[in-house]
């Protein structure tokens, strides 16, 4: 009787290991260092918005965001971020608020994880974890953001990549034209210095 209370203890326990050994979502992320400036120079995303989809698994954990406020990096309306759907991706839900950090693969896709200053902004009635594991509400990294960082959403610039326009057609003769005329000036005065030296 009590190695059958014992063997069925075993397969009890067996059972419960296997189950929490396929369900369990592994991400293990280094100490989070306050949030700065200097932190913030880690990451090539950082805005506030709202989460306009759910995470589409089938095509690489990707989601719709709007940006509200965008502290760093370069969008133009509605863009997608890209989580990871198994270890250390963030459970983003339609609707809900973020502030997302954000970094770029290869791709130049922007990825999201876990281990990042990434985090949502919940009712006061819920628990906010990221607060008792950082120490700051929400509401405190927001309005760190403001303070140190530019918007950009209304087109402001804070550290953007400098962008070049094209050219105008009808000004390509123009500039064809000038560069003939330059050309044809350095060939003349190398010609002249060449006939000094001989």
């Amino acid at each position: 009787m009590i190695s059958n209370k014992k063997s069925s203890n075993l397969w009890l326990s067996s059972f419960v290991l296997l189950l929490f050994s396929f369900s369990s979502r592994a991400c293990i992320c280094p100490e989070m260092k306050l949030l700065s400036v200097e932190t913030c120079g880690f990451y090539d995303f950082i805005a506030y918005g709202r989460v306009d989809s759910e995470i589409d698994c089938s095509n690489s954990g990707a989601l719709l965001f709007s940006p509200v406020e965008l502290f760093k990096g370069d969008a133009s309306g509605d863009l997608i971020l890209y989580t990871d759907c198994k270890d250390c991706g963030v459970s983003f839900s339609k609707g809900e608020y973020w502030i997302v950090f954000g970094n770029k693969n290869n791709a130049q896709e922007i990825q999201v994880n876990q281990c990042s200053f990434t985090r949502n902004q919940l009712p006061d009635t819920v628990q906010d974890y990221s607060e008792v594991v950082r120490g700051t509400k929400f509401e405190d990294d927001l309005v760190f953001l403001k303070n140190n960082f530019e918007s950009k959403v209304d087109d402001k610039n804070e550290l953007r990549a400098k962008k070049y326009e094209k050219v105008d057609p009808e000004l390509v003769p123009v500039f064809l034209g000038i560069s003939l005329v330059f050309m044809l000036i350095g060939f003349l005065v190398i010609k002249r210095i060449g006939k000094r030296n001989s």
